[in-house]
């Protein structure tokens, strides 16, 4: 019998999948609006605000999904579209509202 080992992450797990800062925010930071995003399958969190990930669409030839955001935060609620995409450098650029962010994973 042959048991192969592979040490990738878990079937299903997502390259987007993590803890990502930004320019503005700390890997380390807790309780303040400069604590970094962090994702899951099918959501994600920032300060005060999360989001459920649904609708996901891979693009095709990228590390990249566009989901729909339903997001709650602060006693409000509203959702759109946004573009998740993995570099080569391993940094995460988040796209929505005209507006794109870029991300550096925290380990």
């Amino acid at each position: 019998m042959i048991v192969l080992a592979f040490t990738t992450p878990a079937l299903g797990q997502s390259f987007y999948v993590g803890t990502w800062a930004g320019p503005e925010t700390s890997c380390n930071a807790e309780n303040i609006d400069r604590v970094p995003m962090r994702i899951f399958e099918d959501s994600i969190s920032f300060y005060e605000t999360s989001c459920k990930l649904t609708t996901p669409v891979e693009i095709r030839g990228m590390k990249a999904k566009l989901f729909d955001f339903e997001c709650v935060g602060e006693g409000f609620a509203w959702e759109y579209r946004g573009l998740l995409l993995l570099n080569d450098d391993d940094t995460l650029e988040f796209s929505a509202d005209g507006q794109t962010n870029t991300f550096r994973r925290c380990e």
